[in-house]
């Protein structure tokens, strides 16, 4: 399965609720529907700086179109110098809310440990406000990695509750060398006790595509299967946290309590459900 979101696509602004609400009901169609909902996860996208649009945005996402996370993009949009803000903030909580996780994407060193901030602080406004809440709080770094192999800050901003890396743009010889330099890292620090988590239960394998190609998912994916990986202490178990298993486990269906008898109904994610009426 992939995940899939919006671009910044000619919809953006077709309807006067949310930026990107003609983009999410597009999204939607596709990835609650039969086949393609055994392939496609949908991820909705908005904008925090919209203010309680963006906030209202995510709250439809989740429970009118059933999309299953949200993507954030900080740099391209603009708002990477308010990223610690409150709107920002109550978008991801939110987003707690309905248990859903949360990409951001990245631009370098800097804008990784910016979010890395942002996840600070929110985590501590819901261990204040919403305790009960806090296990749903599941924030993905993309890009984290290429470029950034042996860099402590970034390595300690991954490793951190609450937080995972996308393994997008890493590929080749570089991927190999990332395991082994964050594996050993993660071990001879003890980071097992940030947690309880194991090296490989922060990683999710990412290709970007189509923005990178086939090429680029390949060599990636060879370096979390091939003999070195498991000579410098990769495992069967690391490689199927790696792959897929990571990001099943934070989606809201595997982390919310069944639903109750009056409680309101989300449109099925794996196949066509003939009563729910087109957006």
């Amino acid at each position: 399965q992939s995940v899939c979101f919006p671009f910044q696509d000619v919809f953006r602004d077709k309807h006067p609720e949310a930026l990107y609400r003609a983009s999410n009901i597009n999204v939607s169609r596709f990835t609650t529907r039969f086949p393609f909902s055994m392939k496609l996860i949908g991820y909705a996208r908005c904008d925090p700086m919209e203010g309680e649009k963006a906030v209202n945005e995510v709250k439809y996402a989740r429970e009118v179109l059933g999309l299953r996370g949200l993507k954030l993009h900080p740099r391209s949009e603009g708002w990477i110098d308010n990223i610690t803000t409150e709107k920002a903030i109550n978008v991801l909580v939110e987003a707690v809310k309905h248990s859903m996780p949360v990409i951001f994407d990245t631009r370098g060193k800097g804008s990784i440990l910016a979010i890395g901030e942002l996840i600070k602080s929110t985590r501590n406004f819901i261990q204040r406000k919403y305790p009960d809440l806090l296990p749903h709080f599941k924030v993905i770094i993309a890009h984290f990695a290429q470029g950034n192999i042996g860099d402590l800050d970034v390595y300690n901003t991954i490793v951190q509750p609450n937080t995972y890396g996308d393994l997008s743009m890493l590929h080749g010889e570089g991927a190999g060398n990332f395991f082994k330099s964050f594996r050993e890292w993660f071990i001879s620090s003890r980071k097992e006790a940030v947690d309880g988590r194991k090296w490989s239960e922060y990683l999710l394998y990412g290709s970007d595509y189509p923005y990178f190609g086939d090429v680029h998912a390949e060599k990636l994916i060879i370096y979390v299967i091939n003999k070195l990986f498991f000579d410098t202490g990769g495992n069967l178990e690391d490689a199927r946290n790696i792959l897929g298993l990571n990001q099943l486990r934070i989606l809201p269906e595997y982390n919310l309590p069944q639903i109750k008898k009056d409680a309101k109904p989300l449109p099925s994610t794996m196949v066509s459900n003939p009563n729910m009426q087109e957006g």
